[in-house]
Parts: C-alpha cells; sequence; structure tokens
C-alpha cells in the first residue's frame, strides 16, 4: 500500500509540475491530499495487478523515473508469505532506497531491525524540519 501511495503522490506532484510549467492552476477540489515526506515498508512489495505492476516494472527497469521519497524496506529472510524478490522489486522503483534484512519471517516483529527504523524516521525527521525552517527564512526574508 506504501508504495501505491508513494506512486501517486509522485504522480501527482508531477501533474503540478507540468500545469505550473503551463501556467495553469489547479483548481482547489483537484490538488492531492497526499502529502508525506518519507515511506517505510515493511515486508512490501509490487502490486500484483497489471495496471500497477507494470508501471513498478517500468520503474525498476528505467523506462519510468523512480519515485523520488526516501525510503526504508525492511524484509524478513524466512518470510514466507513474501517473496524477498518482490520486496526488492518495490524497493527498486525507489531513488536510493535504504534496505534492511532481518532474520526472521513475516510475522516476527521481535526480530524487526527497530533501532534501523528508529534511526531512519529520526533522519527523515530532521531533514523535514530542516527544510521547514530554510522555508520559514526564505519566506520570512531572513537569511
Amino acid at each position: 500500500m506504501v508504495g501505491l501511495l508513494s506512486l501517486l503522490q509522485q504522480q501527482q506532484q508531477q501533474q503540478q509540475q507540468q500545469q505550473s510549467e503551463q501556467q495553469t492552476q489547479v483548481p482547489a477540489d483537484k490538488e492531492s491530499g497526499i502529502r508525506f515526506s518519507f515511506a517505510v515498508n515493511i515486508s512490501g512489495f509490487v502490486p500484483r495487478n497489471a495496471k500497477h505492476g507494470s508501471i513498478f516494472k517500468e520503474m525498476g527497469e528505467g523506462k519510468r523515473p523512480k519515485i523520488d521519497l526516501p525510503s526504508l524496506h525492511v524484509y524478513g529472510a524466512k518470510d514466507i508469505l513474501v517473496d524477498s524478490k518482490r520486496t526488492l522489486a518495490l524497493a527498486n522503483s525507489f531513488h536510493k532506497p535504504e534496505i534492511v534484512q532481518h532474520g526472521g519471517g513475516h510475522f516476527v516483529p521481535s526480530l524487526w531491525p527497530t533501532e534501523r527504523i528508529a534511526r531512519f524516521v529520526a533522519l527523515q525527521r530532521e531533514r523535514i524540519f530542516k527544510e521547514r525552517r530554510e522555508k520559514e527564512g526564505v519566506e520570512s526574508g531572513g537569511g
């Protein structure tokens, strides 16, 4: 699900950029409500349906731009529900994904690399706050 939301957000940002370049205004009712700054995928995978799965496949093959969103992908070495190839295919759809394997299966949160997940989230938090401070400084005329 996180992969699909990330893809949707990127597609909407690209549409908004194209409209901005064409100097057309996005109607308020058409603006995206999706706004997030990073993704954490635990046992995530590329969708199986043809419509969405083909988009992710094309990103992995370099035929489409990858999702430009910091991402962490966690999977279990002994996961029998989600094959690691499917998780890695999703990770390959993102620009510079961080990938972590743990020794458990699909339902073993006690083996999840919680320290790595927490560190990733903390780094994203710092990045987001820094970007906000810089944006606020520019908007207020500060430096």
